[in-house]
This record gives structure tokens, sequence and C-alpha cells, in this order.
């Protein structure tokens, strides 16, 4: 009997496959968490700029503010960015600025008005 020489995948490319494969993977998660990150901190500013603007309106038709509007305002931001955000008015403005731990780090803020 004659021996034939078999053909098929080595075990080594067959280790160099897999270690591609799971390159790829963990790059398609890496992306995946970006994007999750850039989704919530568009969200977070869109929250801000929601209650920055209701506010600015409602001071503007009140021809300006008191405690209770300041206070309130301050509960309307703790309310979508937690203990780290804060919330000030000032003149016929106001601004809105929260931790973005969770989009990437940092501190964040919005302004809206005259300063």
């Amino acid at each position: 009997m004659a021996r034939t020489r078999q053909q098929g995948v080595a075990l080594i490319e067959v280790m160099v496959a897999q270690v591609l494969l799971a390159l790829g993977l963990l790059g398609a998660a890496g992306l995946q968490l970006r994007s999750v990150q850039g989704t919530d901190s568009a969200r977070m500013l869109s929250q801000a700029a929601l209650v920055a603007h209701g506010m600015q309106e409602r001071v503007r038709s009140a021809r300006g503010f008191d405690g209770r509007d300041e206070a309130d305002f301050q509960r309307q931001v703790e309310a979508f960015a937690g203990a780290s955000g804060r919330g000030v008015l000032r003149g016929k403005g106001v601004q809105v600025s929260w931790g973005d731990e969770r989009g990437g780090g940092g501190q964040r803020s919005l302004q809206l008005g005259v300063p």
C-alpha cells in the first residue's frame, strides 16, 4: 500500500485564525462601548438643553426669578444628572453642568442666554 499524505488545516493555522477572530471581536466590542458612551453623552446634552430652555422661558415670561425658581431648577437638573448636576440662573441666562462619567468622563456644561 502506498502512503498518501493528508491534506488539511494544520493546528497552527487554526490557532492563528482563532487569534485573528478574537482580535476582531474585541475590536467590535470596543466600538460598541464607544457607541453607547456617545449615545449616553448625547442624551445627557439633550436633557440639559430641554431643562435649560424651559427654565429660560420661565424666567423670561416672569421677567425675573426668585429663590423658588432656583430651587426648582436645581431639582430638575439633579433629576436627570444626579448629584453631580448643577443649575445656575444668571440674569437672563441659565447654565447647566453635570459629570459625564458614563459618556467618557469629565465635566460638561451648557449655557443659554446672557451670562
